[in-house]
């Protein structure tokens, strides 16, 4: 569905990084033989700049099957509280067990990137220098970066 800056890792495709209960609520599912069409809608807590999407239309792209539907705001888009970012409507057991992976992964870009804007906006035309990495886990030092440069 869309080029992304780094590959997305096993685990998180496998949905080994979900929480527990969206992988219990599936097995039950499973077992009862119930898998309805919904339509789940990601929204923000706050305003700021949207990061991360890339990477999760790629992740959903991998999962949907070919009727799933999807809906996003653009990659560098701003946005405001409770404005909805993301419409997903697929069979629930198709992408319900990557909820936790789509949070984590557009919380903490879109975090990143909305603090680049805001150093930007208040540096008012002067140079900016992230260095970011030193206080992040090393793993995620690329989507960091990816994120400060979407940001500002």
């Amino acid at each position: 569905m869309s080029e992304i800056p780094f590959p997305l890792s096993p685990e998180v495709l496998a949905g080994d990084t979900s929480d527990v209960y969206f992988l219990r609520s599936n097995r039950i599912m499973e077992l009862e033989g119930v898998n309805p069409r919904v339509t789940m809608e990601f929204f923000p807590s706050g305003d700021g700049i949207l990061c991360g999407m890339k990477e999760v239309l790629a992740l959903l792209g991998q999962a949907l099957p070919p009727d799933g539907e999807v809906w996003a705001l653009k990659e560098g888009a701003p946005f405001r509280l409770r404005e909805v970012v993301l419409r997903v409507t697929a069979p629930y057991l198709s992408f319900g067990v990557y909820e936790t992976a789509i949070l984590g992964i557009l919380a903490h870009e879109s975090g990143w990137a909305t603090a680049a804007h805001e150093c930007v906006e208040a540096a008012q035309g002067l140079p900016i220098v992230s260095f970011g990495a030193r206080h992040v886990h090393p793993a995620v030092v690329a989507a960091m970066d990816y994120a400060a440069t979407v940001g500002g």
